[in-house]
């Protein structure tokens, strides 16, 4: 019995012929040095790009974690991969072809799950599988949204010297954002506890005109909360404006002749400081506590000026 138990355990038990003992192999992540280390000894170490990257502390910490083995079919072949569970918002999974030696072989993909995003290691660059002809761009930093650090930015993957048909990209997590502690701070938080639907949104950074396009209304109206929860008055390097004037020029687009989703109302309900904890709250849910929702009331805590009123005033006609 206990030896069709570890046959079933993939690579978690094993049983010592000579000792006539089960033994268990244990797989650790080293953040610190990007590497996978199986009973202590290393089995493979992520690309520099990942390891380089102005997120990774922030995302892994600097603390050694257990990690899970398992197996999948991909791209035709038996797939073996490491999934990292060292927090409760963490699951990140490093995809790798099985190897009928004895050492582990070298990586091929990283998933990340909350997202739904796939990124394929080709050499010294990180191929996306969710956007055709994309590759994770080396320069992970823009001009804009100073006070956003959770982002990633992906480039064409294409010989071209046509460089207008090209734009990067902009990938930016839907999760609620948390309240503000200090009005003074223009940086955002998220809560990583909670991922909205869609995962994420994606960005055209256009170079030539010098903005960000959308291809949805709810896309546009996050966008717009993110300028308006980051802005200061200082001019954004990016766009030439200021991040109250971005947001007010983002909604002028969000107009539509038909009921907003459920999604796109509790983006607008959070720029009236409604937290909206779950994304997607039917409409239905708020009725006849409309004075509670559209409230601005902080007893002094939060002075609004002008350019705050203007962007309510912009809002309210968009409900109109």
């Amino acid at each position: 019995m206990l030896d069709t138990c570890v046959e079933k355990s993939k690579y978690q038990w094993k049983k010592d012929k000579e000792m006539g003992t089960y033994v268990k192999d244990c797989y650790t992540f080293s953040p610190l040095k990007g590497r996978i280390f199986k009973n202590g000894n290393p089995v493979l170490c992520l690309p520099d790009v990942i390891v380089n990257h102005s997120h990774y502390k922030e995302c892994f910490g600097t603390q050694n974690f257990l990690i899970y083995v398992a197996e999948k079919e991909k791209f035709g072949k038996e797939v073996r991969y490491y999934q990292t569970r060292n927090r409760e918002f963490i699951n990140a999974r490093v995809y790798l072809l099985k190897d009928d030696q004895k050492q582990d072989c070298e990586p091929v993909m990283i998933f990340l799950p909350r997202l739904n995003l796939k990124f394929k290691l080709d050499g010294t660059k990180v191929i996306s599988e969710d956007f055709k002809d994309y590759r994770l761009s080396q320069d992970q930093h823009i001009n804009t949204l100073s006070g956003l650090s959770q982002y990633l930015i992906i480039e064409p993957d294409i010989q071209s010297d046509n460089l207008i048909k090209f734009n990067r990209k902009l990938i930016i997590p839907y999760h609620p954002i948390k309240k503000k502690e200090s009005f003074f701070s223009n940086t955002i938080e998220f809560n990583l506890k909670k991922v909205g639907k869609p995962a994420y949104f994606s960005y055209e950074i256009d170079e030539n005109l010098e903005w960000l396009n959308s291809e949805t209304i709810a896309g546009s109206l996050y966008l717009a909360l993110l300028y308006f929860k980051t802005a200061t008055l200082d001019k954004d390097l990016f766009l030439k404006l200021n991040s109250y004037e971005i947001c007010a020029e983002i909604l002028k687009t969000c107009w539509q002749n038909c009921q907003y989703s459920d999604a796109e109302f509790n983006i607008i309900l959070n720029f009236f400081e409604n937290t909206c904890p779950d994304l997607e709250k039917p409409w239905s849910t708020y009725a006849g506590s409309e004075k509670k929702m559209f409230t601005i009331d902080n007893y002094g805590s939060y002075p609004h000026h002008r350019n705050t009123h203007a962007i309510l005033l912009r809002l309210i006609y968009l409900l109109l």
